[in-house]
């Protein structure tokens, strides 16, 4: 049997440009055609929202996420230079303790040696260091 069919091709050479100008005027045609026949867009806008809505949502939380890390690697920055602020304070304060407690030490003795003084006062007393 023979094929009753014919295949045929067309073979149209447009460029990038013009196709792009053709599309753009049918975009423009179907929605002016929409606008001017009135029928209500309600099911598009439902079905646009049931897939727009969760991505919206999705990349709010993204974007609060990547705003939490920013906010916590600030804090972080925050608390290390006060940290080594107060290890300074330490450091300095600690070497006015141990001067304090050194020098509580020599007034402990000298008040030791003054109690002696006291005691011996009928002997006559030589300085030395």
């Amino acid at each position: 049997m023979r094929r009753l069919t014919k295949n045929i091709y067309i073979h149209v050479k447009l460029k990038s440009r013009h196709l792009l100008i053709l599309m753009t005027l049918f975009c423009i045609a179907a929605i002016i055609a929409t606008f001017a026949s009135g029928v209500v867009g309600t099911p598009f806008q439902e079905t646009a929202g049931m897939f727009v809505v969760p991505f919206e949502k999705s990349i709010r939380k993204i974007g609060d996420w990547a705003g939490e890390i920013r906010t916590g690697m600030k804090e972080k920055e925050e608390l290390i230079a006060e940290n080594e602020e107060l290890r300074a304070q330490l450091d300095i304060l600690t070497e006015q303790n141990n001067k304090l407690i050194q020098d509580q030490g020599e007034l402990t003795r000298l008040q030791q040696m003054y109690k002696l003084d006291e005691e011996y006062d009928i002997y006559p007393k030589i300085a030395a260091s």
